[in-house]
């Protein structure tokens, strides 16, 4: 019988998430708040510092992606970015060093340099193990659990405490997911211990490796035209396509509504963070079930729903008024729609899709490609157009843009009669499944076919 992952190493992971979680909560969408109520910037220049930081890490998180897989290193590489990226968001409460846009502007880059989104969720995924992977949304689901609660806690304490609280709390918990990840995070991951193995007995052992083994040990070798052979498809091309316009329609929400909401509809605070808050309703239910959606209705299905709701969603914010206002929660539940299904189907199709030995770095170029090139797009284009044409010119124009890769994505289907992601996954199902049965027989021969099976990992 099928026992599952280990416990233990759930209750890791859905922490470490919970921490990830509460720790953005601080900022992430209240960092708008810090822009335009304590600093007063304009929307053109909040645009630019929400642009800014994805557009920096669209070269500095595939990096720190490809430093973890050529050093068979995720643990250090993800304690290092998170705790420097920490300090830099921390500086930003010091109002000596924040007088002027410039000097926030270089704090806010200092953060974008040590971006390594993707590493923790290839670590999960490492795991879990390929007979697990669909579990990975039980784990992600924490981190909505944490940023649902937390953005309606944080909208009551800076209405009524000021924003200087927000950074105490995420102090607080950076540290304590810090420290969860130093003192519980194995070393290495079942994937990197066994290339650090198969590495470390052609170094020591005195007797002959099998030609067979030998081949096999050299292809989990990190090749760059391994990675770049899987990348440069046109089924994964398009995936990525697809990620970069949601990823800038997500982005362009998050960017402005606060201040759509603050200017335009005269809200609170509070109800700025109960309108997050709102988000997870959804969002839960599809990411702890993200084996059965993906069983059921497959990777294209899931990005069809998170556009469709997404379109709804914007063209409802057009609709709203002072007197209703209070219409945005129900709006705001479409959101955890867009991104659990876009996430679910996007980080399974990367895992699919990444030769093993460089499942991290496609992990961070999902990464990059929705948050950096697709999140810096959404925010300096939408800041811009705010400026000049007011909110609601685009979130109509957001919704049209969405509306036609939607479209694109229907006609492929209809023209390929199958969905372009799926035809695609299963094209490299039987190339992946002689794979899978190569590092099997390997593995056992090794003496390492429990830690094949339980998914699990090593601190040796």
């Amino acid at each position: 019988d099928d026992e599952g992952p280990p416990f233990l190493g759930m209750v890791l992971y859905c922490s470490l998430f919970f921490f990830h979680g509460m720790s953005g909560v601080t900022w992430g969408r209240f960092g708008i708040v810090y822009y335009n109520e304590v600093k007063h910037f304009s929307a053109e220049q909040i645009g630019l510092l929400q642009g800014l930081m994805p557009l920096m890490s669209l070269v500095s998180q595939p990096a720190w992606g490809y430093i973890a897989d050529l050093f068979q290193s995720k643990k250090r590489v993800y304690i290092f970015c998170t705790s420097l990226s920490s300090m830099f968001l921390l500086a930003l409460a010091w109002k000596r060093i924040t007088r002027t846009f410039l000097q926030v502007l270089g704090l806010v880059a200092g953060i974008a340099v040590f971006q390594s989104s993707g590493v923790l969720d290839s670590h999960a995924l490492d795991f879990l193990g390929v007979k697990h992977r669909g579990l990975y949304g039980q784990i992600r689901m924490w981190a909505s659990v944490s940023w649902g609660v937390g953005c309606i806690f944080m909208g009551y304490l800076t209405d009524n405490y000021g924003f200087e609280w927000n950074f105490v709390v995420f102090g607080v918990t950076m540290g304590c997911m810090l420290f969860v990840s130093a003192i519980f995070l194995p070393k290495r991951t079942n994937e990197e211990q066994a290339r650090y193995d198969s590495d470390q007995r052609r170094l020591t052992s005195s007797s002959i490796v099998s030609q067979a083994d030998d081949s096999f040990i050299a292809r989990r070798r990190q090749k760059p035209e391994v990675l770049r052979a899987a990348l440069c498809r046109l089924p994964v091309i398009f995936w990525l396509l697809e990620g970069i316009c949601i990823g800038a329609a997500v982005k362009l929400v998050d960017s402005f509504l606060f201040v759509y909401l603050q200017n335009d509809l005269e809200a609170s605070t509070t109800l700025c963070g109960w309108t997050v808050g709102v988000t997870v309703l959804f969002e839960l239910p599809l990411f702890s079930m993200s084996n059965l959606f993906l069983n059921r209705l497959g990777h294209d299905a899931l990005f069809l729903i998170a556009m469709t709701a997404y379109c709804i969603r914007v063209l409802g914010y057009t609709w709203l008024t002072p007197n209703t206002v209070h219409f945005i929660f129900a709006l705001e539940s479409l959101h955890g729609v867009t991104i659990a299904s876009a996430w679910i189907a996007s980080v399974d199709f990367a895992a699919r899709v990444a030769p093993p030995q460089w499942s991290t770095t496609v992990q961070t170029i999902l990464s990059t490609a929705v948050w950096s090139v697709g999140g810096g797009l959404g925010s300096v284009t939408g800041g811009w157009f705010m400026q000049n044409y007011g909110a609601i010119a685009m979130y109509r124009g957001a919704a049209i843009i969405v509306g036609a890769m939607m479209g694109l994505h229907v006609v492929l289907w209809g023209m390929l009669r199958a969905g372009p992601h799926s035809r695609y996954l299963k094209k490299l199902q039987d190339a992946h499944l002689e794979v899978e049965v190569e590092e099997a027989s390997f593995l056992a021969q090794s003496g390492d076919s429990d830690r094949l099976e339980t998914g699990e990992t090593t601190d040796e």
